[in-house]
Order: C-alpha cells, then structure tokens, then sequence
C-alpha cells in the first residue's frame, strides 16, 4: 500500500501516460487530414485538366464565345437569330426566328419552308409574342433559347465527348455559332442533336 508521500508521484505519472496516448493520436489524426486533403488536391487537379480533353471543339468554342461576349455587349444583348431545321423522313425544311430583347426572349417566329399539304394550314406558319412563348409545342420549332443558353449547351451537352456520335461545329455567322451538335453514328436519318443557326442579327 503506497504512503501519502508516494500517491502524488503514482498520480503524476498516471497523468504522464495519458498526455503521451493523446498526442499520439493527434499525429495520427493529423497524417489523416493531410493525407486527405492531398487526395482532395489530386481529385481537383485531375478533372480541371481533364474537362478540356472531354470537350470536342475546345479552342474553336472557346473563340466563339468570346465573340459572342462581345457581340453580346456590342448588340445589347438584343438580337434575331434564325435556325434552321429538316428532315429527309418527311421531305420538309422549316426555320424558327427568336427575337431577344435585353437577353429575354420576346417573340417566336415559325415556318415551313416547303408548305406540307396534308397539314392544317395554320400549323404551316404561327407567331408567339411574349407572353404566349412555347405556347404551341412544337418539337419541330427551335426551342426559344438565348444565345447565352445556347453557348451553355454546346459546352454542357453538345460538345462533350460521346461514344458512338460525331460531333459538328461551326463559325459562319461572324464567328457566332452556325453549327453546333452532334449525330448517332450510322443513323440515317433526323439524328441531329444541336442547332442550326442560318443568320444571326442586331435589332
């Protein structure tokens, strides 16, 4: 049984034992967060550089859409565009005109190029003022996007690499966007996933 004088130096070295238990665990918890956030860093690094390798058209889009920043700024953000659409099935063409104003949408121009006769006459031409866009339904009609959410697209959807696709991209309008999609490999026909824009206008 240890006297009075030898309890304090029994308790002291209790203490002594404990303080080197917990510093050895904090090593070990910060090798963990180091060797996490290492990971972490890695993890980053490798998608920030591999996101240019999954986009088709890098450097062209990129070019494009400074200039459709620019335009953007010298337009005022206000313009018409007319897209262009086909099919080879049906034998029909047809074009959209998308008026923007301020960056909004404002009017919505439809018509087929080649009038199909067994159609309601109605259906061949229509107009949406603003408060009637996308009123109609048409999944034939350009839907009535901006260009800032067309330029959104082509980088998030029709330019990312696919398998099995071929992928288009072109600069004819002044170097805006004329071409932008992509096609099933093999398919025959109305296999187009994207847009055509035939002319691109400030109001």
């Amino acid at each position: 049984i240890p006297t009075k004088e030898e309890t304090p130096q029994y308790f002291s070295i209790q203490i002594d034992v404990s303080k080197v238990i917990t510093n050895h665990q904090i090593k070990i918890t910060m090798k963990k967060t180091f060797y996490f956030i290492t990971l972490l860093l890695i993890s980053i690094s490798f998608f920030s550089c591999s996101s240019d390798d999954d986009l088709n058209y890098q450097n062209d889009f990129e070019k494009s859409k400074n200039a459709w920043l620019d335009f953007k700024v010298s337009s005022n953000n206000s313009y018409q565009y007319v897209a262009t659409g086909s099919s080879f099935f049906i034998h029909h063409r047809w074009e959209t005109t998308i008026t923007v104003s301020n960056g909004i949408v404002i009017q919505r121009d439809f018509e087929y190029i080649d009038k199909p006769e067994y159609m309601p006459e109605e259906d061949w031409q229509w107009t949406e003022n603003a408060n009637e866009i996308n009123t109609h339904g048409s999944f034939i009609a350009a839907a009535p996007l901006t260009l800032d959410e067309i330029y959104t697209k082509a980088e998030n959807e029709w330019l990312i690499k696919i398998k099995n696709t071929n992928t288009y991209f072109e600069t004819e309008n002044n170097g805006l966007i004329s071409t932008c999609g992509y096609s099933e490999k093999g398919c025959m026909d109305d296999c187009f996933t994207g847009i055509r824009i035939k002319s691109i206008t400030i109001l």
